[in-house]
């Protein structure tokens, strides 16, 4: 069944590609993958696509893992045909997790993934400063 996805996420992962999204079909986040394991997706069948394209994909089912309950299988011969873009980043706000913390943990890193049921989480926030200081990318 062809779906039509947001692209809010490519990753480089073990050679190819971590793709999320939001399902406008399920209404849903999800992520893409190659097989029922969660494998990442080709780069190749990525090529071209980019961030907040707006793709369709064929889907043959949703294979959930015990840590990346978002995953969805598709199809093998399935393109990302890229149908528009979109820059209303904004629409996706009430989607995001307004807990205070990332994935329940309120440190500066995950400590134990083994407690998650999840794996992907949009976050809004106010402000972002991206920088350079002594040769080294931070954020705050």
């Amino acid at each position: 069944m062809s779906h039509r996805i947001t692209i809010l996420t490519l990753s480089r992962k073990w050679g190819g590609r971590c793709v999320a999204g939001y399902d406008h079909t399920d209404s849903r986040v999800v992520r893409l993958v190659s097989d029922i394991h969660g494998k990442e997706l080709n780069a190749q069948l990525t090529a071209g696509v980019n961030l907040l394209d707006v793709v369709d994909v064929d889907i043959l089912c949703s294979c959930p893992n015990e840590h990346q309950i978002e995953n969805i299988l598709i199809s093998p011969d399935s393109n990302l045909t890229v149908t528009g873009s979109t820059n209303v980043i904004e629409s996706f706000a009430p989607l995001a997790y307004n807990s205070g913390n990332i994935f329940g943990n309120t440190h500066c890193k995950i400590s134990d993934a083994l407690d998650m049921d999840h794996s992907i989480e949009l976050i809004k926030f106010s402000r972002m400063s991206i920088y350079v200081e002594n040769g080294t990318t931070k954020a705050d």
